[in-house]
């Protein structure tokens, strides 16, 4: 909606942005030293977002000992730096972190996998360092759970993950059978969630003879959890992300090899990695001579899948692996927010919100020379952990309400429907502009709950 037709000053990105320090380059990682990474964020309503320099919706790819980048746009492939790791799991969580499940090899010498331990890391996006190891993953008995898929819940600081315990000998190789946990991203401690329905109570198997390994794993900006495992043939699942139960299984209308690794781009596309892999072409009977050649090959390719109806369309034919190893997850740079100051009740120090009567909550966008309130599509605002829109009446409107000369935009909530807690000490605005551009903006509060 707009109000009259000011032109969108879009000179506040560069002014509200935030960005990280310097950081020391290393191809060690560090176990301690938690640094803020140049990335940008949107989900987390109860925190700040970091802002800084990584495009959105670029495609990261995990590939054993490296991550590649790739832009879809142009087609673009970064191969990123190299490291004492082999990755599994790989998300961008609610702040925008690059995080992932790695087996660390602390030293060049150390001896293969075999002294390498499972863990929760969170990588550089900008380099594919791995900065700091967060923890090993474990669950809450202490034992040992190898995760081979990683995906954050949009708006919660929660990590979701398909994973087993390890085998009887360590090393580069998924468990056998695979589980949906819970992951604490501060702690790497992983909760079990269950089984998916279809699968026995052990795990489902986390491949079937002779080329299938799925195990892809991703939220939706919805929420929805969509999910691929071999052991419930070659569908798209959706999940209960509380429960693990199988809401839907819809049939994958094409073939796809390899992990299967899914991840969903911002508009809600969802894409899945088909590896590359040769299969035996069946001999004639007898006395016929073997097939010429052998074997057909099919090249790897990304696609996207239409959830409603399992349909694959090839992005890419012959998709670039740099380092000949097929993709063990996928991820999705989340999108760049532009930074804006609120005023959550004009004119009351504390901000304090009554969260449980139906009291109407004045929250004022601060316009200012680099940042023009009126561009604001107020259809687009949620504010709160439960992301409450503006109340019909008093309609949001355009005032200066800190007499600096600069109108602002004052929208009206629900305190009680924001999802407020009594602990809650800050709360935050979510929008878009006219022209798309994502917006988010954080007060301090005082919640009152009678």
């Amino acid at each position: 909606m707009r109000f009259g037709a000011p032109e969108s000053n879009r000179g506040g990105t560069a002014a509200g942005n935030r960005c990280c320090g310097s950081t020391t380059r290393g191809s060690q990682y560090r176990r301690s030293g938690v640094r803020s990474l140049a990335i940008a964020a949107f989900a987390l309503l109860s925190a700040p977002p970091i802002f800084g320099a990584v495009p959105a919706d670029l495609l990261y790819i995990a590939l054993k000992d490296a991550i590649v980048v790739t832009d879809l746009n142009d087609g673009s492939v970064t191969e990123l730096e190299h490291q004492l790791a082999y990755f599994w799991g790989l998300a961008f969580d609610s702040n925008g972190k690059l995080l992932a499940t790695a087996d660390l090899c602390n030293e060049p010498d150390c001896g293969g996998f075999g002294r390498a331990h499972h863990a929760l890391v969170e990588v550089d996006p900008l380099t594919g360092e791995v900065r700091e190891e967060i923890g090993d993953v474990r669950d809450a008995s202490g034992s040992p759970i190898i995760m081979v898929s990683l995906t954050a819940k949009p708006g919660a600081d929660l990590l979701y993950g398909f994973g087993g315990a390890q085998p009887d000998f360590y090393g580069p190789e998924f468990p056998r059978y695979l589980k949906l946990w819970r992951i604490e991203p501060s702690t790497g401690v992983a909760s079990l969630i269950g089984s998916p329905a279809g699968c026995p109570e052990i795990g489902c198997r986390s491949y079937t003879s002779p080329y299938f390994s799925f195990r892809g794993l991703a939220f939706g900006p919805d929420g929805t959890l969509h999910a691929m495992l071999a052991a419930l043939d070659q569908n798209l699942l959706t999940l209960d992300a509380d429960t693990g139960d199988l809401i839907s299984s819809q049939p994958i209308d094409g073939t796809i090899y390899g992990a299967a690794p899914l991840a969903v781009r911002s508009d809600g596309t969802l894409f899945v990695h088909s590896a590359a892999t040769m299969i035996r072409i069946p001999r004639p009977p007898r006395p016929a001579p073997p097939p010429d050649p052998l074997f057909e090959y099919f090249p790897p390719y990304l696609a996207t899948i239409d959830d409603d109806t399992g349909g694959l369309t090839e992005v890419a034919t012959g998709f670039a692996t740099p380092l000949g190893f097929q993709p063990t997850d996928l991820t999705f740079s989340p999108v760049v927010v532009m930074s804006i100051d609120i005023d959550i009740r004009p004119g009351d120090p504390a901000n304090s919100i009554p969260i449980s009567k139906p009291v109407r909550v004045p929250v004022a966008v601060l316009g200012s020379e680099s940042f023009d309130a009126a561009s604001i599509d107020i259809d687009t605002l949620m504010f709160g952990p439960d992301r409450t829109i503006p109340e019909a009446a008093p309609a949001p409107r355009l005032r200066d309400v800190n007499a600096d000369g600069h109108l602002d935009l004052v929208a009206f909530f629900r305190g009680d429907a924001a999802g407020i807690t009594d602990t809650d000490t800050e709360v935050c605005l979510l929008g878009d502009t006219l022209d798309g551009e994502r917006l988010l903006g954080c007060d301090a509060i005082r919640s009152v709950a009678d």
